[in-house]
């Protein structure tokens, strides 16, 4: 990523689903692989990705990604974007017009 970007700076933050996102959700669990190396450190059942529904799932990233963001600059990012789309429609509104006229 940083060769992609090197003057962004970047960060991960690894993500769970927790407990009461489980039950809530009602995902299945299983017994966690002792084979992984991953789990060495892990105690308890294990959820795969692809049992999170993708609404939730995109919830629960959105909502990891947003306490990063400025929410000022991204409400005025939003406001900005709604505009430039509303002009871009109305201009296409006026494509077949145009073509048309004489």
């Amino acid at each position: 990523m940083s060769r992609l970007a090197p003057e962004a700076e970047i960060h991960f933050e690894r993500v769970a689903v927790n407990p009461d996102q489980i039950a809530e959700w009602d995902l299945p669990t299983r017994p966690t692989k002792s084979s992984d190396s991953r789990s060495r450190n892990f105690v308890g059942e294990s959820v795969e990705v692809d049992a999170v529904p993708s609404t939730q799932l995109r919830g629960l990233v959105e909502s990891v990604i947003e306490r990063h963001v400025d929410a000022g600059i991204l409400d005025r990012t939003n406001i900005a974007e709604a505009a430039e789309l509303e002009s871009l429609r109305a201009l296409v509104a006026t494509v077949p017009r145009a073509w048309g006229a004489s």
